[in-house]
């Protein structure tokens, strides 16, 4: 493929690929910058160094999601089980017949 400048055209997969790898990298020197930082709050976080059981880390996760708001807190299992409602009757009932062809139906596989 060839552009008006001359120059060649990337295919867009090509294109994002480097995009994210760009992303990933900046994100790692980012790291590295504070990398002490990082080493002394790791070795200072107490939830690493206590020896705690399941259901502590998993106190910990749903204070996570839902800090001060019990009423968040109720709602987040009710949206996971209709996540997961949705997934079956998706992989249950696909697409059918009359739009099994069609170009512009949504679809998981490529």
């Amino acid at each position: 493929m060839r552009r008006r400048g001359g120059g060649r055209r990337v295919a867009p997969r090509v294109a994002t690929g480097v995009g994210v790898a760009a992303i990933g990298a900046v994100a790692a020197v980012s790291l590295l910058v504070d990398y002490a930082g990082i080493v002394t709050a790791a070795r200072d976080t107490v939830i690493d160094q206590g020896d705690y059981g399941l259901g502590a880390r998993f106190a910990v996760f749903r204070e996570g999601l839902a800090p001060g708001l019990p009423q968040l807190a109720v709602l987040w299992p009710v949206a996971g089980a209709l996540a997961a409602l949705g997934c079956i009757l998706a992989l249950r009932w696909p697409l059918g017949e009359e739009r099994a062809g069609d170009p512009t139906a949504p679809s998981l596989l490529p």
